[in-house]
């Protein structure tokens, strides 16, 4: 699947489905904005940070992943990563490992860093779809998932460039839109290569002449 017809399967997908998606965007990012002006008082919620928003974002994921998928999906999937607090602290775990790899990746210059950051950037949609991973072994899958396709990942970011300025002109009313259909594209992403795993099918969605794998090699 192109990143064209990504994009025209999420956009088909949406319609009139607009604030079904927005609502638990909107939960979370408040959710998010909270902790944020506590920790400007408090000490140690950083950690609190960690504890809530990492498994809140898996929900998020779980939510998006089911709705792309013709399941049903509710607000509870957004919590449903705080009944099992085993699982809770393999999530938490492979996030310190991102981080810690994205830190080292800044330390050796920019671009790798940033390279570590797109390689490991569907770590919350792995960790939904695969609840039985632990924190490494998601770490691991989402390396393998990524394998070849840092380039093509980057371009669909790229690719809602322009949608986000123009939400910036519009004040921000455009992202009442562009951030359901930016976060759904994101999720057939995952979903198209996770099937292509699966069936072992050439690793390439979007960009047939992505390459450069020596640059992912890093972590």
């Amino acid at each position: 699947m192109t990143r064209k017809e990504l994009k025209l399967a999420a956009k088909t997908q949406i319609k009139g489905k607009v604030f079904i998606l927005l609502l638990p965007l909107v939960i979370v990012g408040a959710i998010s904005a909270v902790i944020a002006a506590i920790s400007r008082f408090t000490y140690g919620v950083g950690i609190l940070a960690l504890i809530i928003e990492f498994p809140l974002a898996i929900g998020l994921a779980l939510f998006f992943i089911k709705f792309a998928r013709d399941e049903k999906s509710g607000m509870e999937d957004l919590f449903s990563q705080f009944k099992d607090f085993g699982r809770m602290w393999e999530q938490i775990k492979a996030c310190l490992i991102r981080w810690l790899y994205i830190f080292l990746g800044l330390l050796c210059f920019v671009i790798p860093g940033i390279i570590i950051a797109l390689r490991y950037s569907l770590l919350e949609y792995v960790m939904a779809d695969q609840p039985e991973l632990t924190g490494k072994q998601a770490i691991e899958e989402c390396k393998k998932l990524m394998k070849g396709r840092i380039d093509e990942i980057f371009g669909l970011y790229i690719s809602f460039i322009g949608w986000f300025l123009l939400s910036i002109l519009t004040c921000g009313i455009l992202f009442i839109y562009v951030a359901p259909y930016f976060t759904l594209t994101v999720t057939k992403y995952y979903l198209a290569i996770s099937a292509e795993e699966i069936s072992a099918a050439p690793a390439s969605v979007t960009a047939p002449d992505a390459k450069d794998e020596k640059k992912d090699d890093l972590f």
